[in-house]
C-alpha cells in the first residue's frame, strides 16, 4: 500500500527547531558533506566470515575528499565516548579500496585483539567473550575546504557459530520520479522552478526478514527509506512502507537551469541498509 503522508521526525534536536521558523535545512537537504551510510555485507558476522564495508559519501561538488579513514574495534567505549576503541592497541586501520569500501574479517581481527590482550592462546576465543558482541566501525571523512564527519557502523559478531537468524541487507526494487522509473545515475524529466513532482521508492519485499522480536513474536522487518536531494524540498524526510510516495518541489532551494541530485536510504531497523543513487532532475526557468 503506498504511503503519501507517514513521517517522522528524526531526533529531538529537530523536534526542538521546528518551531524556529524556516531558517534551518530540512534533513533531506543535502549542501555539504554527509555519511548517507555505511553498509556491512552481511549484515551480521560470523567465525567464517568476511564483511564487506562500503560508505555512502556525498561531497559537494565545490570540493573533493583530502582524507578517509575506517577503522575496526571489537571493543568500543560506547555512544557517550564516541564510540572510541576501549583498548586504543586494538583498533586496526582497515585498507580502503578506490570506492573507499574495505573488506574485513572482524572475528580474526577479535582474536588478535585477544592474543595482544593475553588471551585466545592457541588460537581459541577466550571464554570470557561472549557468544556475541558488537563491534564498531570508525568512518572518519575530511574535504578540501575543512569540512569533517565521523561516522559510526555497529556490527553483530557471532563468535562461537554462524549468526543464527537470516539477517540480510534490503533491496530498493525500484524509483520512480514524475511518474516514470529512472535507474541510478540517470535523469529524470525536468522540472520547471516552482513545479511539483512525485517521488516513489519501492522495496522488494522478498528482501526483507522474518525475525523474532524481544517478545516472542515472530515479525517482518520494516522498510524505512530516507530521502536526499540537493535542491527542492521534500514534502517529508523520512517514510515507512514497502511502496512509499512523497512530493518533491522545485522551490527557491531550486537554482533555475541546474539539477537537482537525489538519493535514497532504505534501513531495516534490523543493521541492514540499502544506498540508490544519483537521480538528477533538471530544473526549467
Amino acid at each position: 500500500m503506498k504511503t503519501k503522508a507517514v513521517w517522522m521526525m528524526v531526533g529531538p534536536f529537530l523536534a526542538a527547531l521546528s518551531g524556529c521558523g524556516s531558517d534551518f535545512d530540512p534533513p533531506s537537504y543535502l549542501s555539504d558533506l554527509r555519511v548517507l551510510a555505511i553498509v556491512a555485507d552481511p549484515v551480521e558476522a560470523g567465525p567464517q566470515d568476511e564483511v564487506r564495508i562500503t560508505p555512502a559519501v556525498f561531497v559537494h561538488p565545490s570540493t573533493a575528499i583530502s582524507e578517509q579513514r575506517l577503522s575496526f574495534c571489537p571493543f568500543s567505549l560506547g555512544s557517550s565516548a564516541g564510540f572510541r576503541c576501549a583498548v586504543a592497541e586494538c583498533e586496526t586501520p582497515l585498507s580502503l579500496e578506490g570506492d573507499g569500501s574495505a573488506t574485513v574479517r572482524p572475528y580474526e581481527l577479535l582474536l588478535a585483539c585477544a592474543a595482544r590482550l593475553g588471551g585466545g592462546a592457541g588460537g581459541d576465543i577466550p571464554q570470557e567473550i561472549p557468544e556475541s558482541l558488537e563491534v564498531v566501525y570508525r568512518l572518519e571523512v575530511k574535504t578540501e575546504n575543512g569540512d569533517a564527519r565521523l561516522a559510526v557502523l555497529r556490527q553483530r559478531l557471532w563468535t562461537r557459530a554462524a549468526p543464527p537468524a537470516l539477517n540480510r541487507n534490503p533491496v530498493i526494487q525500484s524509483v520512480m520520479i514524475g511518474g516514470t522509473e529512472v535507474l541510478p545515475g540517470g535523469t529524470a524529466a525536468a522540472v520547471p522552478l516552482g513545479g511539483e513532482i512525485e517521488v516513489s521508492v519501492r522495496t522488494d519485499p522478498e528482501s526483507l526478514d522474518s525475525f523474532v522480536d524481544p517478545s516472542g513474536r515472530e515479525r517482518k522487518e520494516d522498510a524505512v527509506v530516507a530521502f536526499f536531494a540537493t535542491a527542492g524540498r521534500f514534502d517529508f524526510d523520512q517514510g515507512y512502507g514497502t511502496d512509499i510516495a512523497v512530493n518533491w518541489k522545485a522551490d527557491e532551494a531550486a537554482p533555475p537551469g541546474g539539477r537537482a541530485e537525489m538519493y535514497f536510504v532504505l534501513r531495516d531497523l534490523r543493521g541492514g541498509q540499502a544506498v540508490s543513487g544519483p537521480y538528477f532532475v533538471p530544473i526549467g526557468s
